[in-house]
C-alpha cells in the first residue's frame, strides 16, 4: 500500500505543476478544437489536487481507525465538487471562453 501511495503523490506533485495533462481522463481524448475550450494546465493542476486527496484518502483507510464509509464519502463529494468546478467555472476556460 505505501508503494501506492507513493505513487500518487508523485503523480499528484507532477500534476500540480502543470505537466501530465495526458493523465487527465477525458481531456487526453478530446479534439483540439475541445481543449481550446480549457486552459489545460489548471486542468491538470485540480486534478492533481484530486490525486493528493486520494493519496491521503489511502494513508489514512490504512492508518487510522476511522471507519471507511466516511473517507469513501469524504472522497466522492471532493470528486463530484472538482468535477463540477472544472466543467463551469470560468477559471478553468481559456481566456477566449470566459
Amino acid at each position: 500500500m505505501i508503494i501506492v501511495v507513493l505513487l500518487f503523490l508523485i503523480i499528484g506533485v507532477v500534476m500540480l505543476s502543470g505537466r501530465g495533462s495526458f493523465l487527465v481522463a477525458g481531456y487526453n481524448t478530446m479534439s483540439e478544437e475541445e481543449k481550446k475550450k480549457y486552459n489545460g494546465k489548471r486542468t491538470t493542476q485540480a486534478v492533481g489536487v484530486f490525486v493528493l486527496f486520494t493519496a491521503v484518502y489511502m494513508m489514512m483507510l490504512e492508518f487510522t481507525e476511522v471507519p471507511e464509509g466516511i473517507l469513501i464519502g469524504i472522497l466522492v463529494v471532493i470528486g463530484i465538487v472538482i468535477t463540477v468546478l472544472i466543467n463551469i467555472h470560468p477559471y478553468f476556460k481559456n481566456d477566449s471562453e470566459k
